[in-house]
């Protein structure tokens, strides 16, 4: 009995986390883009200083022949990093171009 109650605490621990959004933010702090899964439909909202710029809305692509995907999507795993590096461009005015 006890291990159903173990089971199923970790199932609704693990549900409340896929259900959490992922947001990134400015290195200033002033703009902020959160992602969220609502059900199956990924949607997006895009905050400038605390204020919503852009509501909830939906993320997806109407396809022309057939079909969508609008909805039916599942978080797998979610990664964040960063990046110090160094590039040289093909042409033009720089060098070398810093990607941070």
């Amino acid at each position: 009995m006890r291990k159903i109650f173990l089971l199923m605490f970790l199932l609704l621990i693990s549900a409340v986390h896929s259900a959490s959004a992922t947001e990134v933010t400015s290195p200033n702090g002033t703009l902020k883009v959160t992602f969220n899964l609502d059900n199956t439909v990924p949607t997006y909202t895009i905050t400038f200083r605390g204020k919503a710029v852009i509501k909830p809305s939906r993320l997806g692509f109407a396809l022309v022949k057939g079909g969508d995907l609008l909805d039916g999507f599942t978080l797998v795993g979610e990664e964040k990093g960063s990046a110090d590096e160094t590039w040289t461009p093909v042409w033009g005015e720089n060098r070398t171009i810093r990607n941070h």
